[in-house]
Formats: structure tokens, sequence, C-alpha cells
């Protein structure tokens, strides 16, 4: 175990040192490094070249002229595990020249860092408020958050950020003025052709924010941003003047680019919101849709997404095509865009009213036999709905909006008739989805399903 409290913590090829321990290691140990303590002196370093695993257990650092940055991992190959509540503040930076220190500094094009939670290799982990975090601020004028420092951007070896993943853990991050809350430091391409490239998320609960001309995620003040893989988890980024949520802010020599956004998933959940006043986009560039490639959104097998644009979580409309089931254009034009999925459904209806949706799956079954009921329906076409507020309706709100149809269908099926025949829900304020009973001569009688174990149906129209 080593303590930052008792001293600097530096890793390289040969092992450790310092940190409480009483001589410096000989080699580097294969189980890497579980770390504690608080300082406002010491850091941690990684030099280039290691790959090595450290483990933070409710660490709290906060750097200073003298150690710059709280932890750097410049061209190595480092993953972090957070255990409790790791709170690290960075208060190096100045307004007029390149010095500027990060909170978990990354220099370079090369090397590769990992965060996580200490669960995130269980299958089916979902992050919640009981997984480790990390608190990361840059406290004063170009100073980062997760990123690149500006004390570097005058070297092109060193300077630009890239290859960062989030596999898990609570992430409040936040930067100086200038920079990104996770991205390069200002003005990184303008002096050494460093930008951003490459930011990786599959889990955790990241809640990113950037400042003026600092994106929430992404290129900080005079840089590119190329390469966002979003996979899982919640991620909320948000800009601050001049700046996008997700993307790249305005910058001196240049109109800077964002290119290759990819969200996918299932459960996950991206909300990006750029600045109002200088009319940034949640996701996009600060020099217009023009700078703006290959940004996509794409629902896993089983899933269908969703795209809001607008003001607020309360204020937008759904973008053209939204749900969609396979990889689509992100288009928006307002500063607030979320990005969503939920379970495939045949059918859908969205109100931009009242914000409310409904969607249900066709049903096929064998004509003849007994009746349907309607709660039998109710769990054959998997009827579900949000509200306005993007909670679930309670089951019971979802009701047939016309019981004349289930007659209809009941009538043909208990005399064996075949057809195809209409069955409308409607939310209670009158949003509704049609879906199609099909009732055939063979395949099997779903009105015979016990609601409580029903079989995936198989059919041919």
């Amino acid at each position: 175990m080593l303590d930052v409290s008792l001293g600097n913590i530096r890793i390289n090829q040969t092992g450790a040192s310092g940190g409480g321990l009483s001589e410096a290691e000989t080699e580097l140990n294969p189980n890497g490094y579980y770390i504690t303590g608080k300082t406002k002196s010491y850091n941690v370093v990684v030099a280039k070249g290691v790959k090595t695993d450290l483990i933070f257990d409710s660490v709290e650092i906060e750097s200073n002229s003298t150690t710059q940055s709280c932890v750097i991992v410049s061209h190595a190959d480092v993953t972090i595990t957070l255990k409790g509540v790791n709170i690290w503040g960075c208060n190096y930076g100045t307004s007029h020249d390149t010095n500027g220190g990060a909170v978990l500094a990354k220099n370079g094009m090369d090397g590769f860092l990992t965060v996580q939670c200490e669960y995130a290799d269980q299958e089916g982990h979902l992050c919640d408020d009981n997984c480790s975090t990390l608190i990361a601020t840059g406290n004063v004028v170009h100073a980062g958050a997760i990123g690149s420092t500006i004390s570097n951007v005058t070297t092109a070896s060193e300077c630009g950020f890239c290859n960062f993943r989030v596999k898990g853990g609570n992430l409040e991050v936040s930067g100086g003025t200038h920079v990104a809350g996770i991205g390069s430091a200002c003005n990184s391409q303008v002096y050494a052709g460093g930008y951003t490239k490459n930011i990786y998320i599959s889990g955790g609960n990241i809640k990113a924010t950037g400042t003026e001309r600092g994106p929430g995620i992404g290129g900080g003040y005079g840089s590119d941003f190329d390469g966002l893989y979003i996979t899982g988890g919640k991620v909320e980024a948000r800009g601050g003047a001049s700046a996008p949520g997700i993307g790249t802010s305005s910058g001196q020599d240049g109109t800077y680019k964002l290119k290759n956004v990819h969200i996918s998933g299932g459960d996950t959940i991206v909300i990006a919101i750029g600045d109002k006043s200088t009319k940034m986009p949640g996701i996009g560039s600060a020099y217009g849709n023009a700078n703006v490639s290959n940004v996509t959104a794409e629902p896993d097998p089983g899933y269908q997404g969703y795209i809001q644009d607008g003001t607020s979580l309360e204020d937008y409309s759904f973008m053209e095509g939204t749900p969609f089931h396979e990889k689509t254009d992100i288009r928006v034009g307002r500063f607030y865009t979320k990005v969503y999925f939920g379970p495939f459904r045949d059918v859908n209806g969205i109100e931009d009213d009242t914000k409310e949706q409904i969607g249900a799956n066709h049903v096929i079954s064998k004509s003849g036999g007994k009746p349907f009921t309607e709660e039998l329906l109710h769990h054959l076409t998997k009827v579900t709905g949000k509200q306005e507020n993007g909670t679930n309706f309670p089951p019971e709100q979802l009701t047939l909006a016309d019981l004349s149809e289930l007659e209809t269908i009941n009538a043909a099926k208990t005399k064996g008739e075949i057809g195809d025949f209409p069955l409308t829900y409607t939310t209670p304020n009158g949003t509704k989805a049609t879906v199609t009973v099909y009732l055939r001569n063979d395949g099997e009688d779903a009105g015979g399903f016990d609601k409580e174990n029903i079989k995936e149906q198989i059919g041919a129209n």
C-alpha cells in the first residue's frame, strides 16, 4: 500500500518509490498498487512506457505550482480502479501564458488510460450512487480536469489527449476556463498539432462540465475532436460559453471539426447541453454543421433509439425519424440534446405536443380456441409508454382506445376465421399506437398462453 500523504509516489519500469516506502522497489509489482492518503503537497506520476493498475481508495489530492497535476499518466498504459470517494483538484494555471496542469493528466497522442469502478468487470453491473466516485476539478484558468495540460502544448510529442476509456464509476469533472471537462488543453492544435481523439465510454455515470470555450467532452479551445464511442452508461456533458456539450468550441486560427461520434446500446443515456447564450448545439461544432461529420446513434438488437432536440428536459421535439431501429445520423440544431434507447416495438406513437410515447408489438395467433382477454393482450403486445418527464406510464394507464376492436377480434377468433385486425392502445392524453392481430390457420393459439410465461411467437404473413 502506498500513502500519498507521506510523499510523492513515482512508478517506473523498476517499480514504485515514495508514498511511505522505506526504499524504492527493484521491480514493478505485477498486481499493481493500492493508493490512499490526503495531500496538498505531493502527487502520483507513472513513467513513460509503464503498464500498471492503480487502485485509488478515498484519495484526496490538490495540486500546486510545484506538483502542477494531481495524477500524471502520460505515455503509459494505466488502469485506475476507484474505491470510495476520491476528490482531486488542480490549482495550477495562469491566464497570460502556457502554464497549467490537470487533475488527471495524460499528455501526447499515445498511451492508454482506463478509469473504472471496482465492479466494472461484473456482467450486467450498472453503476449507482453506491459505486465509487471521482470528483475532478480544475479550479483556476487553464487547469484541466481529465486531459492534457497547457504547459505541454508547445511540444508536439507532449500535446493532445487520446485513448481514454471509462468502464464504470461516478465521475464529476469540470475544467478551468478554455478547458474541456474531458479533452485536450487550450490551443493544443494551434501550437503543435495535438487534439482530442478516441474516448470510449462503456459504463458509469459521467457528468462533464466545460467552461468558457470549453465543451463538456471534446476539444478544448482551439482543437479538433475525432472519435467518441459511447456504448453504455449515463453521460451528461455541458459546455460553457462558445462551446457545445460534446464537440469543439471556438478558437483562434481555424475552424475546429467534430467527427466520428457513435452512441449505441440499450440502456445508454446521453445528455449534451451547449451554451444557450452563444447558440451552441448540444452535440456539434461552434463553427456549424459543415464542420461535423459521422455523428450517429445505433440501438442494440432488440432496442430502438430516440433523439430529443430542444432547450430543456421539458421543452423539446423528437428528431425526425424517432424512434429508429438502425444506425441513424444525429441531426440536431438546438442546445439541449438527449439520446437514449428503449425496447423495440413494432408500432410507436410519439406526440410532440404532450411529449408522450407509446409502443406495442403485433400479435400472431392461430385462430380458434379461447378469446383474448384485455389483460393477456396487454402482455402479448408488450405495450409500454413514457410520460413527458421520461418516466414510464403505469401499465394500467395504457388502455385499449376502442373496446369494439377487441370484440371484433374475439368474434373472428372463436369462429376460427383468419384475417388481420387492428388493435389500438392509448395513453390518458390520447397518444395512440395501433398494432395488428394476425389470426392464421397454423401456428400456436396465443389465446391459451399463460400471461406469466408468454412464449416468443414465430409466424409468417
